[in-house]
């Protein structure tokens, strides 16, 4: 199972990704990455992790799609994930806007933590 982070080096997007790797949860090999700024070298110690271009690149080896971006900066990111596994850390942004990307939404609310 590949999974793909967006926000990938952001507070949250970062502590998830690196918790992933730490606990052997998943092996580098089987993270996507994507974020604002540019790739980097080393991604908590691996520098064997996947670096996408953009959503659809990550989208198309993913097979689970995490999304932890600001809200602002979810419209541009134009996601298409038709078929993935899509949970959402954005606060604002509910379930029916999500699944425009076309994924199975899980929103942070379905874990009870409320808007």
């Amino acid at each position: 199972m590949r999974v793909g982070l967006i926000g990938a080096t952001g507070w949250l997007g970062s502590a998830l990704g690196a918790g992933l790797l730490a606990r052997g949860i998943l092996a580098p090999g089987e993270l996507v990455l994507l974020n604002r700024s540019a790739p980097q070298t080393n991604y908590h110690g691996h520098a064997n992790v996947t670096w996408a271009r953009n959503a659809a690149e990550l989208a198309a080896q993913s097979d689970v799609i995490v999304v932890s971006v600001r809200p602002e900066d979810w419209p541009g990111l134009d996601l298409r994930a038709a078929g993935r596994l899509v949970l959402s850390f954005m606060a604002g942004i509910g379930a029916a806007t999500l699944a425009c990307c076309g994924g199975r939404i899980v929103d942070r609310k379905d874990f009870g933590a409320g808007a």
